[in-house]
Parts: C-alpha cells; sequence; structure tokens
C-alpha cells in the first residue's frame, strides 16, 4: 500500500484506491478536490478504476453530503464525489460501537463468495448514509449482543469495482482481502502472501512496549516520593 499525499500523483499505474476515514469529510473533500491529486483521480475514476470508501471516504464517495445544523462544517450541503448512490447527512450523536457485518451481497464483482459470510469491525461517525440502490445495501450489522441495526454499504454498477462501508476494519479479514485482490488481479494473489493482520497488530504493541521500556527508567520513576498516590482535593498545590 501506498500512502499519498494531496501534492502528489502515483509514480505509476495503482490496483485501486482506497479513500480512508477522515474526522472532517466535508472540508478535507474540499481540499482534496483543489490539490493536484483530484485532476489524477478523476482520470483514474473515468477509466474505470477501483476506489474503496472506508467511513469518510465512504461519505465522500456519494452523491451529497448534509450537515444543515453545522455538526461538522460551515457548509450546509456539499456535493459528493458521485461514485456511490449514496446521500450523507451529519447528526448530533455519534455513532461509535463495535460490530458484526454480514455481507448480503457482493461488495465487487467476483465477490460473490463472500456473501453471507460475517466480518467484524466497528464503527465511529456522526453521518447518517441513504442508500439508494437495488438491490439494496451492502451489510447487515448487529452489536455485539445480536441486535439487528441498519443496513448499510453501497457499491456502484455491478461492471466495477467501487464500494463503501461505514465500517472499519473489514480487511483484516483474509478471506475478503483474497476475494478483493481476486478482483483486481487476475488469479489474485496466493494464501501464503496474505499477511496475518491479527500478529501484525500484536507485534506492533509490542515493539511499541519494548521501546517505552527502553526509554524509561522505570525502577526510578518507581522510587519518586509519592509515585502512584493519587493527588486528592486535601493536597496543596503550589505554583513554582
Amino acid at each position: 500500500m501506498l500512502l499519498l499525499p494531496l501534492s502528489a500523483a502515483p509514480p505509476g499505474p495503482v490496483d485501486a484506491v482506497v479513500l480512508p476515514g477522515t474526522r472532517r469529510t466535508m472540508e478535507d473533500l474540499a481540499r482534496f478536490r483543489d490539490s493536484s491529486l483530484y485532476p489524477w483521480f478523476v482520470t483514474h475514476c473515468r477509466a474505470g478504476g477501483a476506489v474503496v470508501g472506508i467511513c469518510g471516504g465512504y461519505q465522500m464517495m456519494g452523491r451529497e453530503i448534509l450537515d444543515p445544523d453545522g455538526v461538522e462544517s460551515q457548509r450546509p450541503w456539499m456535493p459528493g464525489l458521485g461514485l456511490l448512490p449514496v446521500t450523507v447527512r451529519f447528526q448530533n450523536e455519534k455513532i461509535a460501537r463495535p460490530v458484526t457485518a454480514r455481507i448480503a451481497r457482493a461488495p465487487f464483482p467476483g465477490g460473490e463468495d463472500l456473501v453471507g459470510s460475517v466480518l467484524e469491525g466497528y464503527e465511529i461517525r456522526q453521518g447518517r448514509q441513504t442508500v439508494d440502490c437495488d438491490p439494496g445495501p451492502l451489510f447487515r450489522l448487529h452489536d455485539p449482543s445480536g441486535r439487528e441495526l441498519e443496513a448499510e454499504g453501497a457499491r456502484s454498477r455491478e461492471d466495477l469495482c467501487r464500494f463503501g462501508s461505514p465500517v472499519h476494519g473489514l480487511f483484516e479479514s483474509n478471506l475478503f482481502r483474497r476475494s478483493f485482490y481476486g478482483a483486481l488481479r487476475p488469479g489474485g494473489i496466493p494464501e501464503d502472501a496474505l499477511s496475518d493482520s491479527a500478529a501484525l497488530l500484536e507485534a506492533e504493541i509490542d515493539r511499541l512496549a519494548d521501546e517505552v521500556s527502553a526509554s524509561l527508567d522505570l525502577g526510578a520513576f518507581l522510587a519518586n516520593d509519592g509515585a502512584g498516590e493519587p493527588r486528592g482535593e486535601g493536597r496543596a498545590v503550589h505554583a513554582p
């Protein structure tokens, strides 16, 4: 995966563009449109290139974004990229929850083998998406207790590899990634070429813990007078 700044186009051909999540969907979309990367992106889309949107990136891919109450932006309305049949409206109440996503229909060409699979992930967003397509959204969402939530996710024409979802974590599934790569490259990639996302995450956590441990004199810290004692309201605080 190549992470691109807005100031540069890819140095060569790409398999797909992934529009990631963002805390400021409308402002970041405006910056994207004003960037030197955007003309390249338009050319990529006109050529039928693959595009995936996750959370805020999914919202950008829709037809329009509405924020009449100024929840996220001073802009009450903005046109989306027009890649998906989705309308977004921001609301004050934030959704932040773990979810399971049962795949209701293929999210991309060749992804029919995924239908019925259940993936785990999470949502964190204030936008509410209305999906206007037939035969309907891609995913049936449930909370950890099994309670059914709203259906979500959309794709474009059946012959294009373009889809979006509000759920983070879909690509941590080897099943999902293998099918996605197969849609991008004839023959896909070998099973042993897929990295283990869970193992990579654990390795990164261990690496970070080792760096903190090497940088901190834990013995001296614990030997400090009063270390570990809570500072209650009765303790005086003196300015230097």
